[in-house]
């Protein structure tokens, strides 16, 4: 929420963050918004749904994201379209079905690195 967005604005200017297995869920995803020069970024293992993953979809520097272990679904795929800088996906186990692959791969063309297992 904004107290957490708050909280982070010291940390602007970040590069690389990994807060995997924190249990920060769709709210500390949205917390992230003042990170927009995060290129790099580990959340893995967050209970993040797709609601977070819409949040996450507003950092465009990012160029590298493991989000692994978390819940986005289709429509949190559908989301992450729009980080049209990244070289570097991991969302395995996010129950994003043939659906959100297909989105993602027609997408991010420039996918040097996709791991996508068990997608639902």
């Amino acid at each position: 929420g904004a107290a957490g967005a708050q909280a982070l604005t010291p940390l602007a200017q970040l590069s690389s963050l990994d807060i995997s297995e924190n249990k920060i869920g769709d709210a500390g995803a949205q917390a992230l918004a003042p990170l927009t020069q995060l290129s790099s970024l580990d959340i893995s293992g967050n209970y993040i749904g797709a609601a977070g993953a819409q949040a996450l979809a507003d950092l465009t520097q990012l160029s590298s994201l493991n989000i692994t272990g978390n819940e986005i679904g289709a429509v949190g795929a559908q989301a992450l379209t729009r980080l049209t800088q990244l070289s570097s996906l991991d969302i395995n186990n996010n129950w994003i079905g043939y659906a959100g692959v297909r989105a993602l791969t027609e997408a991010l063309p420039q996918l040097t690195s996709f791991n996508g297992k068990r997608l639902g």
